[in-house]
């Protein structure tokens, strides 16, 4: 009796190591505070984050887009938040398949308002390997507050970032998204791999 319950646990064990391993990596977020702006605004680093950047993707400080345009906006993560330089209507990132979960979202506001320059909507759209697979759109908030635009794009190598014009700007902050879904890391094909054996132990065990 003592030696059966021993190999529940045992197998009880085992089962959750599998199932471990099959779960999910955790999201990643980019939050673009580590962007050194002097203050002011920058354009995103080549390789930032693992992706490659359009040349028009900037980011500007909280403190001097609410000093510069009369607002009083907190970034859902400050110091910095994402943004279509030059009001270019569409910009590109592009990197291994991954996937993409949404992201924090506003419009270029001017003394907490909607003004000319600022984009009423924002359509992200996911492709892979040319192939449009997702199109997640929001219309923001008047008042330059953010919300989070859900996307749950489960494997896609690039995103466009559309504003509703030319001349007209969005912000962006907390990029979320995570490696792809197809294939499992490492470690958790090294996890399962353990189970299983762990398994085949219990059952030739129990055999005997």
């Amino acid at each position: 009796m003592k030696q059966q319950k021993t190999l529940l646990n045992a197998t009880g064990i085992a089962v959750l190591v599998i199932l471990c391993a099959s779960l999910p990596a955790a999201a990643s977020v980019l939050n673009f505070d580590s962007i050194a702006t002097g203050g002011t605004v920058a354009q995103v680093p080549a390789g930032y984050g693992g992706f490659t950047w359009d040349t028009n993707a900037y980011v500007t400080d909280n403190t001097y887009y609410d000093t510069a345009y009369s607002n009083t906006t907190t970034f859902p993560s400050a110091p910095n938040a994402l943004y279509n330089g030059f009001g270019v209507p569409t910009i590109t990132i592009s990197g291994s398949p991954f996937s993409f979960q949404g992201a924090d979202v506003a419009t270029f506001a001017d003394a907490n308002s909607e003004v000319g320059f600022s984009s009423t909507t924002i359509t992200i759209d996911g492709y892979l390997s040319s192939v449009l697979v997702g199109t997640a759109s929001m219309t923001l908030n008047t008042d330059g507050t953010f919300s989070f635009l859900n996307a749950n794009f489960a494997d896609v190598d690039t995103l466009t970032l559309s504003s509703s014009g030319n001349g007209e700007w969005w912000l962006l902050d907390n990029f979320t998204y995570n490696g792809s879904s197809a294939t499992p890391e490492p470690s958790s094909i090294l996890l399962m791999g353990t189970g299983l054996i762990a398994l085949g132990a219990i059952r030739k065990r129990a055999r005997k």
